[in-house]
């Protein structure tokens, strides 16, 4: 009959353990969420339940200034935003036969369900950030975009340059793109090359100063033409990706809570440009 220090023991793990399961939670950095790569982060206190911004819709324009002569001052339209740091998260457990038998035998603890849970922790938050979180009111990038491209389908090699050179327009001289988002069909349709001539049409973007980024949340015949910055968009982060965890009697399992609060903040919409139809 095992000992009630013994049973005890099993319901309590140790600090080693508990690293090792956070390591797979806030290691991992999955591919083709462009959200965290475009808008730069701004930490904020970890009590912050709300973020308030101004949207500015004309920025005014610099001069050269005389001696001893007023500077020229901002002609702003600001419109006040407040929005939720919205909490991402999902559990996930370990059975106490996996812990006893990583201690029996010394073999590294089943840690698959945390790098999940972080992989759907990570994607929740890229959702919101390039699409949005229309239950708690929060726009994303693409539902926030200033200006609409209508293109046509890039299995036309031709199409291609078409639709970037128009959503450049729509974006107005004002703005530089430095970024474009797309579903993985239309990023592997930029491999295509027109006839006689040596660059793909990825190369081509390039050399405009464009990354082209492949991102899981942007639907297919679509994508996104933005300027990146913090004058653009940020991503408001009260807490980074983290886990909790607890020992649950009534099923002999660790339960553990992946999460992590974030909002996107978009202040200058006019440098988004949505391209559609390709």
């Amino acid at each position: 009959m095992r000992q009630l220090n013994q049973i005890l023991n099993d319901a309590s793990l140790s600090t080693e353990e508990f690293r090792e399961v956070r390591s797979a939670v806030i290691e991992p950095k999955y591919v083709n969420l462009a959200g965290r790569q475009v808008c730069p982060v701004r930490k904020v206190s970890i009590g912050r339940q709300e973020f308030g911004f101004d949207t500015l819709t004309d920025v005014g324009a610099a001069d050269v200034v005389a001696k001893a002569t007023n500077f020229p001052g901002m002609a702003i339209d600001k419109a006040r935003e407040l929005i939720p740091v919205l909490k991402h998260g999902v559990s996930f457990n370990i059975a106490r036969e996996d812990l006893l038998s990583s201690r029996e035998y010394g073999e590294a603890l089943n840690t698959v369900m945390a790098r999940r849970a972080s992989r759907l922790t990570q994607n929740k938050e890229n959702e919101t950030i390039i699409l949005q979180n229309a239950l708690s009111g929060v726009s994303g990038l693409y539902a926030s975009v200033g200006g609409t491209f209508g293109g046509a389908t890039w299995a036309t090699v031709a199409n291609i340059p078409l639709a970037i050179m128009g959503a450049m327009l729509a974006m107005g001289d004002e703005f530089e793109p430095t970024d474009l988002l797309l579903h993985k069909d239309q990023y592997l349709e930029t491999y295509q090359r027109a006839a006689n001539t040596d660059l793909t049409e990825l190369e081509k973007i390039q050399k405009l100063g464009i990354t082209v980024r492949v991102d899981r949340n942007i639907a297919t015949g679509t994508g996104l033409l933005m300027q990146s910055g913090a004058d653009i968009a940020e991503l408001i982060v009260a807490e980074d990706l983290d886990v909790e965890e607890d020992y649950v009697l009534s099923n002999q399992s660790y339960s553990f809570n992946t999460f992590l609060r974030s909002v996107p903040a978009v202040y200058e919409a006019n440098a988004l440009i949505s391209i559609t139809g390709i």
